[in-house]
């Protein structure tokens, strides 16, 4: 192993960590603003930085083949309707 290939194998990782923190403090400092009619569209903004980097990078879907994409793929748009279906049920009762 080159000595290129391990700086990458350590500071990679912990460059998308930092990341991860910094958006973590990002939101804790945000959750203490006043309201504001834009605050669930940031909050949700943040937290899609936050699943992108985690599937991306650690979950290495960035390298995937397609079939594996496609599977995530697949699981979030289940999941999705899950949630999708059980708050239509929560709002009819």
């Amino acid at each position: 192993m080159t000595p290129e290939q391990r700086r990458h194998l350590i500071y990679a990782p912990l460059r998308i960590w930092l990341g991860l923190c910094i958006l973590l403090g990002l939101t804790a400092t945000y959750a203490y603003l006043p309201h504001v009619p834009i605050k669930p569209i940031i909050s949700l903004l943040i937290a899609a930085a936050k699943g992108a980097l985690i599937v991306l990078f650690f979950m290495q879907l960035r390298k995937a083949e397609a079939i594996v994409r496609l599977a995530a793929l697949v699981g979030v748009i289940w999941a999705s309707f899950l949630f999708l279906f059980s708050f239509a049920d929560f709002l009819t009762r």
